[in-house]
């Protein structure tokens, strides 16, 4: 049994998952084709999507009151709650994998699992044991 102590700040992220417009689309999960991220602070969303040439990252012209998570979210979306404690940020760990959105997202997250498709991650996430939680410091991972 691993014991850790974690501070009890926590921080939280969204990450929606969503039908790609990419080539490689058509032949993943539908509506499990891309990922993007939202977090939020005490004055702004941001949105964090490894796009194909690049990382785009930008501040919402949404209200921090709003749920730019629903707002932003299309009918066959799908999106998860996930509740960090206050982590050390010197990694453990590398990251290797395609310079994909799922590894953009797992870098962000600073998760290392095995997952190379956005369903993949999805399931992973969902369905993380406990250990695994306590080792990526997660607190909580809830459907939206």
């Amino acid at each position: 049994m691993i014991k850790k102590t974690f501070d009890q700040r926590t921080e939280t992220f969204y990450i929606v998952f969503k039908q790609g417009k990419h080539a490689i689309a058509r032949f993943l999960k539908p509506n499990f084709s891309h990922i993007y991220i939202l977090k939020k602070d005490k004055y702004n969303w941001m949105l964090i999507d490894p796009v194909r040439s690049r990382l785009a990252v930008d501040i919402l012209a949404i209200p921090t009151e709003q749920d730019a998570v629903r707002a932003l979210m299309g009918k066959l979306d799908h999106a998860l709650k996930i509740d960090f404690y206050h982590r050390d940020t010197a990694s453990q760990f590398g990251y290797v994998g395609l310079l994909n959105c799922v590894t953009w997202a797992k870098y962000i997250l600073g998760i290392n699992v095995l997952s190379l498709t956005p369903w993949r991650l999805y399931k992973r996430l969902v369905n993380m044991c406990d250990h695994d939680k306590i080792k990526f410091g997660i607190k909580s991972v809830q459907r939206i």
